[in-house]
């Protein structure tokens, strides 16, 4: 006999971690090649959950865009995270374009490929079209900021540092059916907003009763 689920209650947003915001600041005058490191209390790549919370590291290899302009040609270089310290600072590493000059604004993006080209905004796919996953998909975390280019002769980084902040909240949710009581698997996850609007579509690789979710600030 077939039946017709008319409603899926009790979507309990577990978690939501909307984490602080990161600090860039310079190591010297690094140059180019341009040398900076990265502080702060929680960082993104490695996504994982532990005891209620969403929590996020750098390593080594993630990749973050830096949008700046050499005589009005706009130019994005990813800077790639060269290593992790035992307190979370990670320094970050690029190679600049020839001609860049000091005092040229830069904007930074995180992860790189969620930059959308050379404009120095976010792919909107990466909140309208999401697989749900944690552990395998680290690009829930973006991250946004903007800083000043300092050169110094033949080296360049970040004069006073720039703070990256977060854009989105991630949250967990666990389904389940319009009694509560029994986790429903799903195999599409659809987020609106009071108008009506989809805000992202969830679709997991296979169905499930968890899904972890990238979501913009909203009342």
């Amino acid at each position: 006999m077939k039946k017709t689920i008319f409603a899926v209650l009790a979507i309990a947003a577990l978690v939501c971690s909307c984490t602080p915001k990161e600090n860039y600041t310079p190591e010297g005058n690094e140059g180019i090649p341009f040398v900076a490191t990265i502080q702060g209390e929680s960082y993104t790549r490695a996504v994982t959950e532990s005891g209620g919370d969403i929590v996020v590291n750098f390593t080594a290899g993630d990749k973050i865009a830096l949008i700046y302009e050499v005589s009005s040609t706009a130019y994005s270089t990813d800077a790639t995270v060269a290593s992790v310290d035992g307190t979370g600072k990670a320094t970050i590493t690029a190679t600049l374009q020839s001609g860049v000059t000091d005092g040229t604004a830069v904007t930074l993006i995180y992860p790189a490929i969620a930059a959308d080209g050379k404009s120095g905004n976010i792919k909107a796919s990466m909140v309208t079209s999401q697989n749900g996953a944690l552990a395998s998909n680290a690009n829930l975390d973006i991250r946004k900021g903007t800083g000043t280019i300092r050169v110094v002769g033949a080296e360049a980084s970040l004069a006073g540092g720039a703070t990256l902040d977060a854009l989105h909240s991630i949250c967990k949710f666990t389904i389940k059916d319009i009694d509560g009581t029994n986790n429903l698997s799903v195999s599409r996850f659809v987020v609106k907003d009071a108008s009506n609007n989809v805000i992202t579509t969830v679709t997991p690789t296979s169905a499930t009763d968890v899904l972890y979710v990238a979501l913009p600030a909203s009342s």
